[in-house]
């Protein structure tokens, strides 16, 4: 994960987490298709927002997040256990981008504790 400022519309800066996931180039084709679904979504409040898609040199291709949170299972292994805002939290936002995505005709297939992000609000 890095950090990094953007700029707001006011013209302020104001910081952000970015995560950086990085496949082969050889599965172009699939990382095309998540970057289109992910282009489709942009703006829902509960799923990750695409910042970037660049090759490098070596041939890797990189798909760029903006990232506020951890996943839930990383979060799962330090707490064990979430209280019951946590899970009233978690499950509505899930549920909110799976209809979201419903909506637009798609289906989420890996649906796991390990691509549920959950930001700082959900852990208080």
């Amino acid at each position: 994960m890095f950090a990094a400022n953007r700029k707001t519309f006011a013209g302020d800066e104001q910081p952000f987490n970015l995560a950086v996931k990085r496949v082969k180039a050889r599965v172009l084709l699939e990382v095309l298709a998540e970057a289109s679904v992910l282009d489709r979504c942009q703006r829902h409040q509960n799923i990750v927002q695409l910042v970037d898609v660049f090759e490098t040199p070596e041939k890797l291709m990189h798909l760029v997040f903006d990232h506020a949170g951890t996943d839930l299972g990383k979060m799962l292994a330090v707490a064990s256990c979430l209280s019951s805002p946590q899970i009233r939290a978690v499950a509505s936002g899930l549920t909110s981008a799976l209809g979201h995505l419903r909506s637009l005709g798609l289906v989420h297939t890996e649906v796991n504790p390990a691509n549920v992000i959950v930001s700082a609000k959900c852990l208080h």
